[in-house]
C-alpha cells in the first residue's frame, strides 16, 4: 500500500538515506541476494593405528561471494521514480585445516562409505562495493568501495559419501556436505555503515561478523592408475 512513510526505513537508513533521495514514501521495493563459491585445497594424511581413519593437515582457499541488489519505486502527487541500491561483498579465504578422514563401513567388494571432518583459521581479504543511483527530479548516482580492515574467519566441514564401484579401476560417489563460515563480509550487514548521499561526503566500511551455513549434495567419479 502507498502509505505515507509506510516503508521507511530506520535511522540511519540505506546508505544514509530514510526512505529515497527525494524524501517520499517507497511504495513498493523488490529485491534480490545471491551467493556463490569456490574452493580448493591440499592435503597431507596421516593414517591412525587402526587404519580406517586418517588425520588431515593442509593449505585451503575459499572465496564467498554474495551480492544483494535492490529496486523501489516511489510515488506521490509531485515526485515519481526510482531507487536502486546494490552492495557487492567478496571474501577470498586463505588458510590451514585439520581434520580426520574416515571409512565408516566397507562391503568388502567395493561398496563403502566415507565420513569426513575438517575445520581452520582463515585470513580473510574482504571487500565489499555499494552503489545507489536514483532517477526522478533529483537525479543522484555515486558508489564507495571498501577492504579494510581484514578480518579473521574460521571454516568447518563436514562430509558423507557413499562409494559404488562401476569397473575396476573407476566409481561413482555421492554424498552430503555441509559448510560453516563465520567472520564474513555480507552485504545486508553493510547498509548502515555507508553514507552515499548527495549532501553528505561519501563514507564507507567495512563489517565482517557475517555468518553462514551452506548444506548440499556432492556427486563425482574416481578413477585410479
Amino acid at each position: 500500500p502507498n502509505v505515507a512513510s509506510g516503508y521507511a526505513a530506520a535511522a540511519p537508513g540505506i546508505y544514509g538515506n530514510p526512505s529515497g533521495i527525494s524524501g517520499t514514501p517507497i511504495s513498493s521495493a523488490q529485491q534480490q541476494l545471491v551467493g556463490s563459491l569456490q574452493s580448493a585445497d591440499f592435503n597431507f594424511r596421516e593414517p591412525l593405528g587402526w587404519g580406517a581413519t586418517r588425520v588431515l593437515a593442509g593449505f585451503r582457499w575459499l572465496q564467498w561471494r554474495e551480492n544483494w541488489s535492490m529496486v523501489d519505486q516511489f510515488s506521490d502527487s509531485t515526485t515519481t521514480g526510482t531507487d536502486n541500491w546494490q552492495t557487492n561483498c567478496l571474501n577470498n579465504l586463505y588458510g590451514g585445516q585439520i581434520g580426520l578422514d574416515t571409512m565408516l563401513w566397507n562391503s568388502g567388494k567395493g561398496m563403502r562409505l566415507e565420513g569426513l571432518v575438517k575445520g581452520g583459521a582463515y585470513y580473510n581479504a574482504a571487500t565489499q562495493t555499494s552503489t545507489y543511483s536514483t532517477s526522478g527530479p533529483t537525479a543522484f548516482a555515486d558508489g564507495i568501495s571498501a577492504n579494510s580492515p581484514a578480518g579473521c574467519a574460521f571454516v568447518g566441514e563436514v562430509g558423507l559419501t557413499g562409494v559404488v564401484p562401476l569397473r575396476k579401476n573407476l566409481d561413482l560417489r555421492c554424498g552430503y556436505f555441509g559448510l560453516w563460515l563465520s567472520g564474513l563480509a555480507q552485504p545486508t550487514r553493510q547498509l548502515s555503515g555507508q553514507v552515499i548521499t548527495p549532501s553528505a561526503p561519501l563514507t564507507g566500511s567495512l563489517t565482517t561478523n557475517g555468518a553462514l551455513v551452506l548444506q548440499g549434495v556432492s556427486l563425482g567419479l574416481e578413477g585410479r592408475w
